[in-house]
This record gives structure tokens, C-alpha cells and sequence, in this order.
């Protein structure tokens, strides 16, 4: 969704569902946090981007997330 601002708000939703601790959650919405900080920065125009990661996301690396946000972020 687009929101007329020169910056992109984004949100990652990190559910119960995907880890139990608090810990694991959070550690989760840091690295994607992290990989978007990266692909933002090509981009000029402001949106509003809500993150809802899967439970596979767990077994992935930060070089993982990081390219599949970037695949997303490029369409």
C-alpha cells in the first residue's frame, strides 16, 4: 500500500505459531528487519509493508531471507 511518504513503514508479524519463545520470534523479526534496512535503500518511493513469515523461516539463514525479500521486493 502506498503512503505518500518518502519512507517505507514496515511491519513483521511473528506469530505464536511460528516459535513458542519470545527469544526465537524475536530473533526472527530482527533478521528480516535487517535484510529489508538493505533493500530499501534502492528504492525511492514510500509503502507500507506488512510481513507475515511462515514457519519455514526458522530452518533459513540471513542470506536466505535476504534474497527472497529481494526477489519479492524487486516485483
Amino acid at each position: 500500500m502506498e503512503n505518500f511518504e518518502v519512507f517505507h513503514r514496515t511491519r513483521t508479524i511473528v506469530s505464536k505459531k511460528i516459535a513458542k519463545k519470545a527469544v526465537t520470534r524475536n530473533s526472527v523479526r530482527r533478521q528480516i528487519h535487517g535484510a529489508i534496512l538493505q533493500q530499501t535503500e534502492a528504492t525511492s518511493q514510500g509503502y507500507d509493508i506488512i510481513i507475515i513469515p511462515k514457519k519455514k523461516i526458522l530452518d533459513a539463514d540471513f542470506s536466505t531471507i535476504k534474497s527472497d525479500l529481494s526477489t519479492i521486493w524487486i516485483n
